[in-house]
């Protein structure tokens, strides 16, 4: 029920809302001495607010960002540091929520491997992953962050988590 629901409204209602405010505001305003286009601040609320709708449902809030970033025209280098800049905030917001359970990692029994999950097990899990992600960086960032094989990938990922649902 919450599946379906949560991809009505992305498909419906999100894209009428992005398609709207990109065509409302295209105003120039000044700021800091600077003429700035008001279209800028829009889209940092708007992708700012996609991210912390998705963030802790889910779905991929990154692939929600790119998708609504490219349909606003909010792309490059700029908006890819947006995008970091976004996501550490929401990476600082879990580990202010979890600080007694990351607080562990920095005391003797956070390193012990026999009580529980320690650095070791996390280094074992994030370490090959950093390896192939680095020797594969080029083919990851051309094909993988294209608003096309996003889509495909939240289209799979929707149909896998109504099917969990469903069983």
């Amino acid at each position: 029920q919450f599946s379906k629901t949560f991809v009505n409204f992305n498909t419906n209602q999100l894209l009428w809302v992005v398609y709207s405010c990109k065509k409302a505001y295209n105003k120039t305003i000044s700021f800091a001495g600077k003429d700035v286009m008001m279209e800028q601040y829009l889209i940092a609320v708007i992708v700012g607010i996609v991210e912390g709708l998705t963030e802790f449902l889910p779905v991929s809030s990154t692939g929600h960002m790119i998708i609504v970033g490219h349909l606003l025209g909010f792309d490059g280098p700029v908006a890819d540091v947006f995008d970091v800049f976004v996501q550490l905030g929401a990476i600082l917001s879990v580990i202010f929520i979890y600080k007694e359970r990351f607080v562990r990692f920095f005391t003797k029994d956070g390193w012990d491997m026999h009580k529980g999950l320690s650095v070791w097990h996390i280094a074992a899990g994030i370490v090959p992953v950093m390896g192939v992600a680095y020797l594969c960086y080029p083919l990851i960032k051309k094909y993988l962050f294209s608003p096309f094989t996003v889509a495909i990938g939240l289209v799979l990922g929707g149909l896998l988590l109504m099917f969990a649902e469903h069983r």
